[in-house]
């Protein structure tokens, strides 16, 4: 009889063994549930299973069931009584003793087992293995609860930062602005579109490349992007730039620089703003203010600048030679009758005022 009870606690011990191993390694509370089924149907005296998990708001998420060959069947109706004291209890599942088993982690339930005994019962001495069993079933399935809700989270982060690069990417591409960023050693990592037109180098071909061999001063001064740190205002420098046609364009640029946790530069953010068709703006309204659109002849708002400086210079002590002024009568009648070349005069040299005709 002794060899028998041992016996009998030795299957008891490996079926909880193998219950563990089983349902140890699996990251689904479905898989869990229908692997600890294929186990604890190796524990003696037991013909049939059902596990009916709970979700954490404590309503039916999932059942399963198994005969004794480990086929699947109806899972049995029996449920968690609200109320049922805790522990391995005996019941009538139909029509056949039954044990229910619940699921339970520290203070949560996670769903009940119900298992169909057949000629061999299951003894007093097996309550304590299938409390275990149950134990680490509901373990298991909140092991598995956490990794799939981690792995929800994961996904969730992940297709958060994929659409906040898509719509960096997407602003970066689509602004006007000029962004190029290059690491800590000089070399261009991101080159856009505005860049492109700026410069005329496409991004594969600079990309990886040295800043230096790129960008070029139109003074052939030393090319160095002064940046400030990450969270500072960023340090602006302006002048002009050649690209790769050789032709000139003004550029202001704004630079910052992102540290690594050890402090080293990680990489260099630099902003530019293409201002070569504002200067030529400002160069074409600065001569239409201080010329005559017909004859191209400066006007008297240019005189009156003159002047001033003329003014200054004597304020100054510094010599001066004067300058004259004629005013000719008639002329519109000359331009009428004879046209725009009888009216030209001899060139006048006035110190301080542009030669006329």
């Amino acid at each position: 009889t002794q060899q028998q009870r041992i016996k009998h606690s030795y299957t008891s011990l490996e079926g909880l063994y193998r219950v563990a191993e089983a349902i140890n390694p699996v990251l689904s509370e479905q898989d869990v549930a229908e692997r600890a089924l294929d186990r604890v149907l190796d524990l003696p005296g037991v013909s049939g299973a059902t596990i009916r998990l709970l979700g954490l708001d404590g309503r039916p998420a999932f059942a399963v069931g198994r005969d004794a060959t480990g086929a699947a069947v109806a899972p049995c109706e029996c449920t968690v009584v609200p109320g049922q004291p805790a522990g391995v209890a005996r019941a009538t599942c139909r029509g056949e003793p039954s044990l229910r088993v619940p699921l339970t982690t520290g203070m949560r339930n996670r769903g009940m087992m119900c298992l169909t005994l057949g000629d061999g019962a299951l003894a007093d001495d097996d309550r304590q293995v299938l409390e275990t069993v149950g134990s680490q079933i509901a373990v298991a399935i909140e092991r598995a609860h956490l990794y799939g809700n981690m792995e929800r989270l994961v996904d969730e982060r992940t297709a958060a930062l994929e659409s906040e690069r898509a719509l960096l990417s997407a602003v970066v591409n689509l602004s006007g602005a000029l962004v190029c960023v290059f690491d800590g050693d000089g070399n261009i990592r991101l080159f856009n579109p505005a860049c492109e037109q700026s410069s005329g180098w496409r991004a594969d071909e600079v990309l990886g490349r040295p800043f230096r061999d790129l960008f070029r001063r139109a003074d052939n001064a030393p090319v160095e992007f002064n940046a400030s740190p990450a969270g500072a205002v960023p340090v602006q420098q302006s002048g002009e730039w050649l690209a790769r046609d050789g032709s000139v364009r003004s550029v202001i640029w704004s630079s910052t620089m992102l540290r690594r946790a050890d402090g080293s530069v990680q990489y260099v953010v630099t902003t530019g703003m293409d201002v070569t068709e504002l200067r030529r703006a400002e160069e074409k309204l600065r001569y239409l203010s201080n010329f005559d659109r017909e004859t191209g002849l400066p006007n008297d708002v240019l005189l009156r600048d003159r002047v001033r400086q003329m003014q200054a210079r004597v304020i100054d002590g510094k010599p001066l030679l004067g300058y004259r002024r004629l005013r000719m009568t008639r002329l519109q009648v000359i331009r009428a009758s004879l046209g725009l070349e009888a009216e030209q005069l001899p060139e006048l040299g006035a110190v301080g005022y542009p030669k006329t005709s």
